[in-house]
């Protein structure tokens, strides 16, 4: 009997001293990274997503908590302070994009101190999971290293895709369908502070930024895992739904009365973002449930009479236990 409870505390001690496959693939990674990027950089980790529909899940959150590990204990990498790094690739984006010039630019401090930023895309293929990574050049946007990893699906024990995968993608293609054929003038950039494709655990508080190099007026509204849709700002707690040109601003912050708390049910869930330079003829009543998303519903706002700038924008995180 004694020998027995020795071999027990022998396979409890033991076996946690050893990195699971996922942490070595990454440590290799990490290393080849090393071998072949020269110089030292501090980089950024960016939401890793499930394909080209860019959702977030229990296994991107871990294999992105697995990269802060690996980066942190590399010789050569320094790891930014991720809290601002997709505001920062975000803002970068839009100021590279033309629609602000050089006067109207926003800048950001942390912009100087991150050099790369490493990106991550994966794929179901029935018995693993193929997670592609892209190490980028912030100032540039070229490729500075690329590297597919092989991940075997036994390995992996928490979901890979969000609980509502299907009715998120046919949400998505619907709205994304209305923004397309929408008089989209790119008048306004939105994003999660988190980024696209972010996750977050029950009870997180969400916080969505915008820019515009014009004054305009924004509604925001919330589809849920089940397709429904609510109005989520402008809102009984704060009415004005004015955004003044060239800030960054962000919903909620200090300056509103209210926060966005997401709980359960989990899986995927979206925000649109409705951007015009006149005041929105008709503004729904908040937080009520106006019915599944419809092309219908998320298009009017405008009167036909009117002929200013209108911008539409889709946003996904997904809700994990």
């Amino acid at each position: 009997m004694k020998g027995f409870l020795i071999f027990l505390i022998i396979i409890f001690i033991v076996i946690p001293i050893f990195p699971d496959n996922i942490d070595l693939q990454i440590a290799a990674a990490v290393n080849n990274m090393e071998n072949n990027v020269l110089e030292n950089m501090i980089i950024g980790v960016g939401n890793i997503v499930y394909s080209d529909n860019e959702f977030g899940s229990e296994f991107s959150s871990i294999f992105k908590q697995k990269l802060f590990v690996a980066i942190q204990k590399s010789e050569r990498f320094e790891l930014s302070d991720t809290d601002n790094l997709d505001l920062i690739r975000e803002q970068w984006d839009f100021q590279h994009s033309g629609l602000v010039d050089e006067n109207q630019a926003v800048r950001i401090g942390e912009l100087d101190a991150v050099q790369a930023l490493l990106l991550g895309k994966y794929f179901d293929n029935g018995y693993t999971v193929n997670v592609f990574l892209n190490l980028l050049d912030i100032e540039n946007g070229s490729v500075l290293y690329a590297q597919e990893l092989v991940i075997a699906k036994r390995d992996i024990s928490v979901s890979i895709i969000p609980d509502n995968l299907t009715d998120a993608v046919n949400i998505k293609n619907e709205l994304s369908n209305i923004i397309d054929s929408s008089n989209e003038l790119s008048l306004i950039n939105a994003w999660i502070e988190r980024g696209n494709g972010a996750t977050y655990k029950n009870n997180e508080e969400l916080i969505i930024n915008f820019f515009s190099n014009t004054g305009c007026y924004i509604k925001i509204f919330h589809i849920d895992v089940n397709g429904d849709v609510q109005l989520i700002f402008p809102n009984e707690y704060y009415s004005d739904n004015y955004i003044s040109a060239n800030t960054i601003h962000s919903i909620p912050d200090s300056n509103y009365p209210f926060k966005f708390n997401l709980g359960e049910p989990f899986g995927t869930e979206f925000i649109k973002v409705m951007a015009s330079t006149v005041q929105f003829s008709d503004i729904e009543e908040a937080f009520s449930n106006l019915g599944s998303a419809s092309r219908n519903l998320l298009t009017r706002g405008l009167t036909v009479e009117q002929k200013e700038q209108l911008s539409e924008l889709l946003l996904n995180y997904t809700i994990i236990p």
